[in-house]
Order: C-alpha cells, then sequence, then structure tokens
C-alpha cells in the first residue's frame, strides 16, 4: 500500500497496524483482482498482488484511468455506495465491480473486487441473438402451418366429399402432420427460453391435486392413445406454491411420454405423495423402457431412445420436463427396464 497526501490522516504507523491484523496479507493471498480506493480523490491506494500482476501500474493513479475506461465509471458520489455494476472499458471488454466500504481511522475506503466478465456477456448477447432468431423463425413457420390448418377445417365444413373416403384420409393425416411440426415448434421455443433466461418463474398458491386431475382430463379427451391413466394422491387438497404453467408442462409431458409409449394400452399410473418437504409425483408405465444405453442422455436435446421405433417425438419434451423442474428447485430421477416399463419420480419443494 503506497501512502500519499490524499491518504491523509493514515501514516504509515496506522497500515503497520492494518497489517497486523493479517488484513492486508488476506487481500495479497486472493487469486481475486482486488484493489482499495480512496473516494475522495478516485485514487487507488492499494492493488493485492493478484491485481498487481495483470496491471503494475495501479497504485497511485486515478481509478478510471489504470482500469482502462475512457470516463469515470462513477458518477462523483456513487461509488460511495456499496453495490455491484457493470462497466465497459476503452478495449471493448466487460468489468464487473463489488464495492465494499472499509473503515479505517476516521476515513472511508472502497475495497474493490473486479472480474473480468467479457466471455459472460458475449454467451449472453449469442444467447439473446439466438432466442430473437427462433422466435423469429418459429413464427414465420407457424403461419402457413396455421393457413394450412384452417383451410383443411373450412374444406371439412362446406364441402363433405373431403370428410369421405380417401380425402378424410388424407385431411386427416394434414391435420396431425401440422400439428406434430407446431409441437416441435413450440417445444424447440421453450427449450431456448429456459437457455436464453426467458422463462417466466410465477409462483401462485395452487391446489396441486386439482392441478394434476385438470391434466389428467384433457389428456383423456384425445383418442389418440390406447392406455388409461390411473390417479391416486395421499391428500384430496393440497396448496402449495407453484407455477402452473410450468407444473402443467411437466405433467402432460409426462404422461404423454408413458401413454405414448404404453404400446399394448395397459394403464399408465400417476400417484401424488407428501412430505413435510416436498410433493412426489410417482409416473409409472408399463410400455416399451428405455434402454441402458439411452438413459444416460435421457434428458439432452433432441436424443431419442433407439428402440423407439416410428413412435413420434421430438426428443425435447423430457429436456423441457428436466429445466422446469430445476426452476422450481425440484429433482427428477427414474427407474426403467426395456420391455418393463419405466418409472418417473418427480420431487417439487413445498412452498406455503
Amino acid at each position: 500500500m503506497i501512502v500519499t497526501k490524499e491518504l491523509y490522516p493514515i501514516n504509515k504507523k496506522n497500515l503497520k497496524s492494518l497489517e497486523a491484523i493479517d488484513s492486508i496479507s488476506f487481500l495479497n493471498a486472493l487469486e481475486k483482482y482486488i484493489i482499495i480506493i480512496n473516494p475522495d480523490c478516485h485514487t487507488i491506494v492499494f492493488a493485492n498482488n493478484y491485481a498487481k500482476k495483470i496491471n503494475p501500474h495501479l497504485e497511485g493513479n486515478l481509478c478510471w484511468k489504470a482500469l482502462g475506461y475512457s470516463k469515470p465509471c462513477c458518477s462523483d458520489k456513487s461509488c460511495r455506495d456499496e453495490k455491484t455494476f457493470e462497466a465497459k472499458r476503452a478495449n471493448d471488454r466487460w468489468n464487473e465491480h463489488q464495492l465494499t466500504k472499509m473503515h479505517l481511522m476516521d476515513q472511508t475506503l472502497i475495497i474493490e473486487i473486479i472480474e473480468d466478465i467479457t466471455e459472460r456477456k458475449m454467451k449472453e448477447k449469442e444467447k439473446s441473438l439466438k432466442h430473437t432468431l427462433i422466435s423469429m423463425v418459429s413464427h414465420e413457420l407457424r403461419a402457413p402451418l396455421n393457413v394450412i390448418l384452417s383451410t383443411i377445417q373450412l374444406l371439412e365444413t362446406f364441402d363433405d366429399s373431403w370428410k369421405d373416403g380417401k380425402n378424410f384420409k388424407h385431411t386427416q393425416r394434414i391435420k396431425k402432420a401440422t400439428s406434430q411440426i407446431n409441437k416441435l415448434l413450440r417445444d424447440i421455443l421453450l427449450v431456448e427460453r429456459v437457455e436464453a433466461d426467458k422463462v417466466k418463474f410465477s409462483p401462485q398458491p395452487i391446489d396441486v391435486v386439482k392441478l394434476t386431475k385438470a391434466t389428467i382430463d384433457l389428456l383423456k379427451e384425445s383418442d389418440y392413445y390406447m392406455a388409461d391413466i390411473i390417479f391416486t394422491s395421499t391428500k384430496e387438497v393440497f396448496i402449495s406454491k407453484v407455477d402452473e404453467f410450468l407444473l402443467t408442462t411437466i405433467l402432460t409431458n409426462l404422461l404423454t411420454n408413458a401413454l405414448k409409449y404404453s404400446i399394448n394400452g395397459e394403464d399408465v399410473q400417476i400417484m401424488l405423495e407428501f412430505d413435510d418437504e416436498s410433493m412426489m409425483f410417482k409416473i409409472i408405465d408399463k410400455g416399451i423402457g428405455i434402454p441402458k444405453v439411452d438413459q444416460k442422455n435421457l434428458f439432452e436435446s433432441f436424443h431419442r431412445a433407439s428402440n423407439v421405433g416410428k413412435i413420434v417425438g421430438t426428443g425435447l419434451g423430457l429436456t423441457i420436463v428436466k429445466d422446469f423442474i430445476d426452476i422450481h428447485k425440484g429433482s427428477i430421477s427414474f427407474k426403467s427396464k426395456e420391455n418393463e416399463g419405466t418409472t418417473f419420480i418427480v420431487k417439487i419443494p413445498i412452498v406455503p
């Protein structure tokens, strides 16, 4: 640490006292870029060894000039506040500054921890651009798909010949194909929203038993699946703060998979249990199971098990499930055996 006029009333005796309590030794031992600033004159009065390795010309200079900024990164008084902020240097690199007050004798100094966050900022920018691009492409693709679907519906409504024989078969194939593409676009957009930190998490007090029943009822309305869903719960009513959209999506994706891969039409079970800390959803099917070789990659984007054959899927459903469970600070596990079935266990923390 240097001694200058600007540091008055700090003197060499006081600095020795400071060193006696190992403050300077402690700061020098840290593998972090740390400086101490006199906020009255914006001068760096101390730089630890790690900072001096990167820039040996810190001490005694104006902080903003020594750190490579073209102008002061704080307004005149704002550097006295304890805060964290980001600033762009003259060389287009970004720093994050964490400011903490330090009282020495009758003077207030600022300890500043500085981290180069350029790579993080670049990744954030790339994520944002990627999300914008995918959102735009998704919208542009959905528009013609909706036109196709609405045209088919109009033909069926006003021309009975489209409801009979081969025409009906073709219209159903078109409807199914457009639905699958729409689902793929929706799933891709959801995954990208998670990666770009764009998913809104809005937990509200909700009866999770009622929500589960409503999700099951919607799936039962479809005549696409051969299997039925059997629901049991250890409570008739249970209120906890969850995000309704996220939890509904978790259950829908898991139940849809269970139904889809139960090719022999055996019932799918969903069991809801509670302990002091969490609610636990068990989704059990006796379908085709997951080969052992595929289990380690199960939650990766676009991964599909090697035994799915011609069963339609995007390979994104479980990725979305895992992401949405993580947002709830929950967990998911599973056990599966090929040709015998799969059990998924989802735990969501109870929030009163």
